[in-house]
């Protein structure tokens, strides 16, 4: 619809305006929200070259490739995302929301089924 064409719109003027792509992350959000998986991984892969060392984009690829049902590819994401938390500093890696996603990202890792739990459990969520 027109509102949703216009907040893309915006960040995409954001990031021609800054040469920003980590903006490009909103969008990925938007459209996971609206269960547009390839738009979302688009957007999400876009914002890489913008923060490709952070931990935020890599758990949201992660979280994505698990509803997706791509686990071997959320486990690779959870893997970057884990590798970069250890070179966080002390206050983020003490925040519980940053904790809430590690653990999440440690449970993804250490599963190898076909049908992942976690994404069981997002699925409900959604609905």
């Amino acid at each position: 619809d027109k509102k949703n064409d216009t907040f893309v719109k915006k960040i995409k003027n954001i990031v021609k305006i800054t040469g920003e792509k980590a903006y490009y992350t909103h969008v990925g959000h938007f459209y996971k929200e609206r269960n547009e998986y390839k738009l979302a991984e688009h957007y999400y892969r876009k914002a890489l070259p913008g923060i490709p060392y952070h931990y935020g984009i890599m758990y949201a690829l992660a979280m994505l490739y698990v509803s997706m049902g791509k686990i071997k590819e959320a486990k690779r994401y959870a893997g970057y995302a884990l590798h970069r938390f250890k070179s966080m500093n002390e206050f983020y890696q003490k925040d519980p929301i940053t904790k809430k996603f590690i653990d999440e990202l440690k449970e993804l890792k250490q599963k190898s089924e076909v049908e992942h739990p976690l994404r069981r459990s997002l699925k409900s969520k959604v609905r």
